[in-house]
């Protein structure tokens, strides 16, 4: 089930059914930032802002490509799994690259393109028993959490790589994780048990929280800058499902919910130091924009030829207040959106 299946995926079995948005910008003709012919594209990450221009990819086959979204040039290709890499996650304070594998394995890079040699493996962490399908990197980058679809959710120390704690919940196939921003010790998760978890690394044994609610389980997830808010995207199928949601991690309440996605809404994000807005990414090939304080519609772009997506990176607003959106795609597609907040419109980057 979802994004992290351990058998080999058809690329060709997903279809999506059109979209008829008043606000909906679509185009034919997507200029990519990187293609792999069909390869599936799992997962994004920019690597900001050490390599401001660059992001990471991870792919079905293993590979993950470093690649320069103004040239939509590939800089840097190297073998990280022998199986689907899952998720990726940067460090920038090690300039480390994190990656999480259908071959059960998490992978520590380090990147640094101005050595003759730009890459390597640091460490392996290892212990999941089935694909790790999440991970998460704290504000110290001194401990990794992991989760994967053997239920476990796992603390590693990153300078000795070794497992500091683990607890297994029945059911708890995780499908999202992330470090609470401004609390050192939380860390939110996501599984298809349809739960949203807060761990607290110092009562491993127990989530600190549990917030219920869901239709079909989230998918992904992000956090606010102030770590008080949890945005979610959901699986879904036909327009049941696949929305968004804002919760207060302080109460476990709803603030909104965000609906119109007719498939699997697999990737969200809030806007960097402009959490007004949230991004949510789907399977029906649409990226949409959202008033996160109550759930309303900003603006949609539904492009066919980007692809189904599978993750979302975006970068805080620049000084012309256009925030930079990168999304990979189950086809292969990286591509790259540009989002200007003061005219309320999303649009491909050329």
């Amino acid at each position: 089930m979802g994004l992290c299946s351990t058998k080999q995926r058809n690329t060709t079995q997903w279809t999506t059914d059109g979209i008829d948005e008043d606000n909906e910008v679509s185009d034919e003709s997507v200029q990519l930032v990187f293609d792999r012919q069909d390869v599936p594209t799992n997962s994004i990450a920019h690597l900001s802002p050490m390599y401001p221009s660059l992001v990471a990819s991870g792919w079905d086959d293993g590979l993950i490509n470093i690649v320069d979204w103004n040239s939509r040039i590939a800089v840097l290709t190297f073998a990280a799994h022998e199986k689907s890499v899952n998720r990726l996650v940067f460090a920038p304070k090690t300039n480390s690259l994190y990656s999480c594998s259908r071959d059960t394995t998490i992978s520590r890079h380090s990147i640094n393109l101005q050595n003759e040699i730009p890459t390597s493996k640091l460490s392996t962490f290892k212990g999941h028993t089935l694909s790790v399908s999440a991970i998460a990197i704290d504000d110290a980058e001194s401990m990794l959490a992991s989760g994967g679809r053997d239920t476990a959710v796992s603390i590693w120390d990153v300078a000795t790589f070794t497992r500091l704690q683990q607890t297994i919940i029945s059911q708890n196939v995780v499908t999202c994780m992330k470090w609470v921003p401004e609390a050192t010790n939380l860390i939110a998760q996501g599984g298809e048990d349809l739960c949203l978890r807060v761990w607290d690394t110092r009562s491993w044994k127990a989530p600190a929280q549990i917030i219920e609610g869901y239709v079909y389980f989230p998918l992904s997830l992000d956090i606010s800058d102030d770590g008080n808010y949890i945005l979610t995207s959901s699986k879904g199928f036909n327009g049941v499902g696949c929305e968004g949601r804002v919760w207060d991690r302080r109460t476990g309440r709803q603030i909104c919910e965000m609906t119109g996605h007719i498939q699997d809404t697999t990737a969200c994000t809030f806007i960097p130091q402009c959490n007004a807005y949230a991004i949510t990414a789907s399977k029906d090939s649409s990226i949409r924009v959202w008033n996160a304080r109550d759930g309303c519609l900003i603006s949609t772009s539904h492009h066919p030829n980007a692809g189904m997506f599978t993750s979302v990176s975006c970068l805080p607003p620049d000084k012309e207040n256009v925030a930079r959106i990168f999304t990979s795609s189950f086809v292969g597609n990286l591509t790259m959106y540009s989002y200007n907040i003061d005219s309320s419109s999303i649009e491909i980057k050329i």
